[in-house]
Formats: C-alpha cells, structure tokens, sequence
C-alpha cells in the first residue's frame, strides 16, 4: 500500500483546479494546495484500495434456522454487533444486528439497551423472552446490501454514508460470503493512509 501513498501528479492538478485564482507559493497558499491534494490522495487511494485487502476473512454467519440465543451467544463471543445470515451453499440472504434485535424485541427502531434493562428489571417484562424462539430467517434485514470482494474501500464509504449501515457482507460473483467489511475497518485503512 505504500506507493499508493504518493501524492501524484494527478491528485496535484485536481487539488490546484479547485482553488480559484493564481497561486503565489505562500505559506497560507501551499497549505490550502496541500490540503486539496491530500483529499485527492486520499480519496484515490480508497478508491483503489480492494475490499479483499481490509476485510475481516474470518466471518462469524448464522444461517436463517438459527434462533435467538445463538445469535446472541455469536455477537457476544465475537463483540460483534451484526452477522451476516447465509443459507446452505453460503449465499447471503440477509443482516442480523443490534437493531434488528431491538426492532423484534419491540416493534419499532428506537428500542435501545436501556429500554430493554429497565423493562428486565421488572418482574416478568423482560421483552427478551419475547423473542427467544424467533431465528434469523424472522428478524433479518434482506436483501442484504453487499459489495463483490474486487470493489473498492470508496464503494463501501458511499454505501455506508448513503445506507446508515454498519457493516457489509463481502461476496464473490456467486453472491458467496467471502468476509466482512465494517466502518472500523475503513478507519483503520484510513489511519494507515495517515500513519504512511
């Protein structure tokens, strides 16, 4: 990833179209010019930085059989928050996450941990046990959204942003699981953009 980190030519004449009027080398000027061709940079290496180089390989999935405590014994042993719910030849057929736990356990978005801990704490109204004999297939959000392992990083930032979403299935032409790529792992991306 180390030559893709050198500001090109290119990334420098985007950065110098944006800036309206001549260019007197000044402190101030150089700065504004560096900081244009850094977003340049930057966004070009993430365009050119492949899913399969940042994702996690090794995906925690359950399959839509799967019921509540297993998913909930995965997420907790993997501190994850959502898993990919694939069927018996490993195609993606869907998302499990906090949310959709929280929107089965009650029947809206805006159900949090809090609401779920102070309802538990209440004799006989813990709402998990409304839901412990649900799977997968019943709370999932499908289709998944997924991106194919030769997409870029900038693919998933736009789906990410566009989607309000937290994770993506990674898959082959066959839509088959191939790994995981969450916000935390651009991050890192980043961060080695910015370390480099």
């Amino acid at each position: 990833m180390k030559d893709k980190l050198d500001i090109s030519d290119q990334d420098v004449y985007e950065a110098m179209r944006e800036i309206e009027g001549y260019i007197d080398i000044s402190m101030s000027d150089f700065r504004e010019l560096y900081e244009h061709t850094y977003k340049h940079a930057v966004k070009r290496i993430l365009h050119s930085t492949r899913l399969d180089e940042i994702m996690t390989s090794d995906v925690i999935s359950v399959t839509e059989q799967t019921g509540m405590p297993e998913i909930i014994r995965a997420m907790a042993s993997g501190s994850i928050s959502g898993l990919p719910v694939v069927d018996a030849e490993n195609h993606v057929v869907g998302v499990v996450s906090e949310k959709d736990i929280f929107r089965a356990l009650g029947g809206k978005k805006d159900v949090g941990f809090w609401d779920i801990l102070t309802n538990c704490m209440e004799v006989n109204k813990c709402l998990l046990r409304s839901v412990a004999g649900q799977t997968a297939g019943e709370i999932m959000s499908s289709p998944a959204i997924t991106l194919k392992v030769g997409d870029s990083a900038q693919d998933a930032v736009r789906l990410f942003k566009g989607k309000a979403i937290n994770r993506l299935p990674v898959v082959d032409e066959d839509n088959i699981l191939e790994g995981i790529v969450t916000r935390t792992d651009l991050l890192h991306a980043h961060l080695n953009i910015d370390e480099q």
